[in-house]
C-alpha cells in the first residue's frame, strides 16, 4: 500500500543523469602548411573555413587555372599541386606569379625571390609571414629553384668561400670539393630543394 504512494514522497537520494561531454570543435588538420599559409594570406580566409577537403578542392581549382598558363617545369608543378602532400617552392613561385604577389622566402641563411616587383612579403621556413629587417646582402641568394647549386666546375674557390661565408659554413683548410660538398649538403638538408 505504501509502495503505491512512495513515488510521490521526497527522495533522500536523487538519480543524477550521466554528464554528456560536449563535442570538441574540430581542429584544423592540414596536409600542406605552405599552401595553406600562402592561400590564407592571399585570400584573407577565415581559419575555420579551411580543412583538408577544401585544401584539395582549392588546389584542383588552381590547377585548372594554371593549366592555361605557360611556364617551365609545368608537369612537375601540376603534379606537385594535385597529387603531393605538400607543395614545392617551385610551385609556390608559380602561385606568386599567378596571384601577382612579390615574395621572398627566407630559410636560415639563404633566400629566394619569387616574382619580386613591389610590396614584398617575407616568409620564413616555418611558413609564417614575417617582418624582415636584415640586409639580404648577408644571405645567399638561390636564383633558380630547380637548380639552386650549379656543378662544381661552375664555381671558383673564392666563389665557394663567399657562399660558405654567407651560409656561415666552415671552409678553412678545405679543398674546393669539400667546400662544395658542405654547401650542397647544407642546401639538401633544407629538405625543400630538389638537387640532382
Amino acid at each position: 500500500m505504501i509502495e503505491d504512494y512512495a513515488p510521490y514522497f521526497m527522495k533522500r537520494v536523487f538519480d543524477v543523469p550521466a554528464y554528456k561531454k560536449k563535442k570538441e570543435k574540430k581542429k584544423l588538420v592540414l596536409n600542406d602548411y605552405l599552401f595553406y599559409s600562402f592561400f590564407y594570406k592571399i585570400n584573407n580566409l577565415d581559419i575555420t573555413s579551411f580543412d583538408k577537403y577544401n585544401e584539395k578542392q582549392e588546389k584542383v581549382k588552381l590547377a585548372e587555372k594554371l593549366d592555361k598558363m605557360k611556364f617551365k617545369n609545368k608537369d612537375f608543378i601540376m603534379n606537385n599541386l594535385l597529387y603531393d602532400k605538400a607543395i614545392h617552392l617551385m610551385t609556390l613561385n608559380i602561385l606568386c606569379i599567378y596571384y601577382k604577389v612579390s615574395l621572398i622566402f627566407v630559410i636560415q641563411n639563404a633566400y629566394c625571390k619569387m616574382n619580386v616587383v613591389d610590396n614584398i612579403l617575407y616568409m620564413n621556413s616555418k611558413y609564417e609571414f614575417i617582418q624582415f629587417d636584415d640586409q639580404l646582402d648577408d644571405y645567399y641568394e638561390i636564383t633558380q629553384l630547380d637548380k639552386p647549386l650549379y656543378s662544381l666546375t661552375y664555381y671558383t674557390v673564392p666563389d665557394l668561400i663567399e657562399i660558405s661565408n654567407k651560409l656561415k659554413l666552415p671552409h678553412d683548410n678545405m679543398k674546393k670539393q669539400q667546400i662544395y660538398n658542405n654547401i650542397r649538403s647544407y642546401l639538401i638538408n633544407f629538405n625543400i630543394y630538389k638537387i640532382d
